[in-house]
């Protein structure tokens, strides 16, 4: 019996993030998502920005079963394998930027 690995659901890699209709990026290479009013901007680990057409709540959706990345203010997600360090009210990431946590996103800080 010949098992079809492509379509396989154990195959089909989680850590793959579609960004945009043709776009897939692998999760550990991302370490932010930004709204930009219908657009979202990806940044990645080599510095690199990928501008997507799709909105940050489509992209926030495709990711919901990945539990690495967290939602902290109204227009930004963070992959939390870039944190490098968490205070009261901001994140900062590993490649040194600092963004402020929204009030009601404060209480998912616990789980960094």
């Amino acid at each position: 019996m010949k098992i079809n690995l492509k379509n396989s659901k154990h195959t089909m890699n989680n850590n793959i993030i579609p960004i945009g209709s043709r776009k897939k990026v692998p999760s550990k290479d991302i370490l932010y998502l930004q709204s930009d009013l219908n657009y979202t901007k990806v940044f990645l680990v080599g510095g690199q920005m990928i501008f997507s057409s799709t909105t940050l709540k489509i992209i926030e959706s495709r990711l919901a079963e990945n539990p690495e990345f967290l939602r902290i203010n109204r227009g930004l997600v963070i992959n939390r394998q870039h944190v490098k360090t968490c205070q009261e009210s901001s994140v900062e990431l590993s490649n040194n930027l600092s963004f402020v946590v929204s009030r009601r996103r404060k209480p998912f800080l616990n789980v960094i």
